[in-house]
């Protein structure tokens, strides 16, 4: 399996609260981004030049100016509800900047610091346009408002990239990105390794303390070559059942769940199950007893040898999960069914994974080696015992 490394979530879409708002209550867009754009833009030139009790009063004061033109924007733009839903947005607005002017009285400075991506590169999987991040910080590290940052290419790949910071990463490549706010300024080193199809396995099984495994993956890009340097995000439905780190998933107990992987615009999806260990089926109740529906028993067969289980009733998948020896991969044993039990596909060479029914007490399975020659069978036979439909 290749070599990955996962670095952070790929960027966001960012838009600020305040263009969300006016934008919501009719503002026009184009009007909303270029008020709010500039007020940010000067008021950390200002900050940075006069201080930021200066600065911050004449952002008030600006605000205030704008205010009547960004009314009528809305005005024009709306019907009688939105002219109501107006009044309420200017009302929300003013609660809007009491909590602005409260939280710059508690004692938020000038921007001092740009950061964007980790290390101040930036991963780009998407095929499609999507937002850089840049988190603007004061010299206590508090994160301020970043909707005045701009970006510039400055050198490398030829990236489509807009003042506000949508890329656009039409093919493999490198590139040198200025993201600046007033007299700050920090450069990002883009990675543009857009992914055309991701896959994750479909099935990804375990006992009940196994060591964390990578996710076996293949991330292809819109060259048709591998893409090993990726922005992913691996998400599972039931975090109790198994954990995550970067690509690597821990089993933590019995039980099944589903996965997310996340790459770019791409997104691939996988079971896992963790199963409990047991020495036989023997005696199981999985209709009554919750913890014994995933089961594995061990098995260890040298040449010549077989083990004989028995089956539980009900509707079951059985699957054979070889374990890694110290000579690799070994082989998988010869399973066959017999007594009232019926599976697809049926068990036999080259077939380690079947759903069968059960119907009556009686039924086993047989695990035996696959011949002399063959190394010793390392593994352990899993059951995974489902509700009749």
């Amino acid at each position: 399996m290749k070599t990955m490394r996962a670095t952070h979530r790929a960027p966001r879409a960012a838009r600020s609260s305040i263009e969300t708002l006016l934008e919501r209550i009719g503002v026009d867009p184009v009007l909303a981004e270029s008020v709010v754009g500039d007020l940010a833009e000067e008021y950390a030139e200002r900050a940075a030049r006069d201080g930021a009790g200066a600065a911050r009063w004449w952002y008030v004061r600006e605000a205030l100016r704008s205010a009547p033109h960004l009314a009528w924007s809305a005005l024009r733009r709306l019907d009688h509800r939105g002219r109501m839903r107006l009044a309420a947005g200017i009302a929300g607005a003013g609660v809007a900047t009491c909590v602005a002017l409260l939280w710059w009285s508690a004692g938020a400075g000038p921007p001092v610091r740009l950061v964007t991506g980790v290390r101040d590169t930036v991963v780009v999987n998407h095929v499609k346009a999507v937002s850089l991040a840049t988190r603007v910080l004061d010299a206590d590290g508090r994160v301020l408002p970043d909707t005045g940052v701009r970006y510039a290419r400055i050198a490398g790949a030829p990236v489509e990239l807009s003042a506000r910071g949508v890329v656009t990463c039409p093919r493999r490549g490198d590139a040198i990105v200025r993201a600046s706010l007033g007299a700050l300024a920090t450069d990002v080193v883009l990675l543009c390794r857009p992914v055309r199809d991701a896959r994750a396995a479909v099935w990804n099984d375990f006992l009940v303390g196994d060591p964390a495994r990578e996710l076996p993956t293949e991330f292809t890009g819109v060259d048709g070559e591998p893409v090993t340097l990726l922005s992913a995000r691996l998400s599972v439905d039931d975090s109790t059942v198994a954990t995550l780190d970067g690509l690597h998933i821990r089993p933590l107990r019995a039980g099944r769940t589903h996965l997310g992987l996340s790459v770019g615009n791409r997104w691939a999806g996988g079971e896992i199950r963790v199963f409990a260990p047991v020495a036989g089926f023997e005696g199981l109740r999985p209709d009554l007893r919750p913890d014994e529906r995933l089961v594995a028993a061990s098995v260890r067969l040298a040449p010549g040898d077989s083990v004989r289980l028995r089956l539980p009733m009900g509707l079951l998948n059985l699957v054979f999960l070889a374990r890694a020896t110290a000579a690799g991969g070994g082989p998988a044993p010869l399973l066959r069914v017999d007594g009232p039990v019926m599976c697809l596909p049926v068990p036999g060479p080259r077939v380690y994974n079947s759903r069968c029914l059960v119907r009556a007490a009686g039924a086993t399975v047989t695990l035996a080696h696959p011949g002399a020659k063959a190394p010793a069978v390392v593994g352990a036979l899993a059951l995974e015992w489902e509700r009749e439909r």
